[in-house]
């Protein structure tokens, strides 16, 4: 998201799916929804539906490196007396599907980065509760009163899929 907000502000692209940009003069931001964060592992790992920070974080692990904004998110969410069990770092999406697929810890992500691997049957998520953490999925777009016509009709675009597949239970 900090690389798209930096893109949108220097105009090399003018509209962007992306999370909790910061306020700026340049970007128009319309709210799409509030993504809750699940705890992600191996299909047949979790065996429940929601799950307290506390317990997510004694779990084995494996997350990106800090200054990751999800990483961000859950160090703010965390009381001071509990501490991550982090086994290992992975900065890649993929590769971080690939080791959950094949059971090598839990991570913590958005529902809809392993949509996929759930219906697949290769991963389950639980949603993480106490505290609900949640983080603003926006469509953000370049103050740009030329393509103002434009950039309204494709996020009108987005908003409608992205209604669409949270009402098909896609994205939650």
């Amino acid at each position: 998201s900090q690389t798209l907000e930096r893109m949108i502000v220097n105009g090399e692209v003018a509209i962007a799916v992306m999370h909790d940009p910061a306020p700026h003069p340049e970007i128009t931001i319309v709210r799409l929804l509030d993504e809750h964060l699940w705890i992600v592992g191996k299909a047949g790992t979790l065996g429940r539906d929601h799950v307290t920070l506390r317990e997510a974080s004694r779990l084995p692990l494996v997350m990106p490196s800090r200054p990751n904004f999800i990483r961000g998110i859950i160090d703010r969410a965390l009381d001071h007396n509990t501490q991550l069990n982090i086994v290992q770092r992975v900065d890649g999406l993929g590769q971080l599907r690939a080791l959950l697929r094949h059971g090598h810890g839990y991570t913590v992500l958005t529902y809809g980065a392993v949509v996929g691997d759930i219906q697949l049957g290769r991963l389950e998520a639980a949603i993480i509760t106490e505290p609900k953490i949640t983080w603003t999925l926006v469509v953000a777009m370049r103050n740009d009163p030329s393509r103002r016509a434009t950039l309204s009709a494709v996020t009108d675009l987005i908003v409608a899929i992205t209604g669409d597949f949270v009402a098909k239970g896609l994205w939650r």
